[in-house]
């Protein structure tokens, strides 16, 4: 779903002309991720200057190629940036939460279709809270459906090596994620 939208902002900015060679080319692309997506509560990740990053004047320093959430979950989104750009939405682990930052919009940006302003206390709140929920949710089973499939490919690993140190599978994977507990039975 999200690796989607990398792909489309790529794509869209290839088609506008826009040089995506170096760190900044590769923050065009991110950038718009973070803003497309904003209403998840995803943002920018901040760099300190010096560190390998995109400047942009008035808003500050941020990695090329990750995005994060204000819980600190943090994904990269896109494999050999800088360079090749291939999009990707890969679960990276986490940052300090105080390095999340807001996105902005970058001036060439098309603009999104307005979102249906809520009303407090309304359906329309509910409604926004309900897709906001739907979209996390979402996120979540992306990152479960992987962990599995890399339980199951260990698992199968060792059963292969048939060492007599290695006669367990491995435990069920169970983790804590925005509120949520992810459990994995591996297969």
């Amino acid at each position: 779903m999200s690796k989607a939208v990398v792909t489309r902002m790529k794509t869209d900015l290839e088609a506008q002309g826009v040089d995506l060679r170096g760190p900044c080319g590769a923050f065009a692309i991110t950038g718009r991720v973070a803003w497309e997506l904003r209403e998840t509560g995803l943002g920018l990740v901040a760099k300190r200057e010096g560190q390998n990053g995109c400047t942009v004047p008035g808003h500050g320093h941020f990695a090329v190629d990750a995005v994060m959430f204000r819980d600190g979950t943090t994904y990269d989104v896109l494999a050999n940036a800088e360079t090749e750009n291939i999009p990707a939405w890969n679960l990276t682990g986490s940052q300090p939460p105080g390095a999340w930052r807001a996105p902005f919009r970058l001036d060439d940006t098309p603009v999104p279709p307005p979102a249906d302003p809520p009303v407090a206390g309304g359906d329309d709140e509910h409604r926004a809270r309900l897709r906001l929920l739907e979209t996390r949710a979402a996120l979540l089973w992306e990152v479960y459906a992987e962990l599995a499939k890399q339980i199951g490919t260990i698992n199968q690993q060792l059963a292969a090596l048939d060492l007599d140190v290695v006669r367990k599978p491995l435990p069920d994977y169970i983790a804590q994620r925005w509120g949520f507990t992810i459990v994995s039975k591996p297969r």
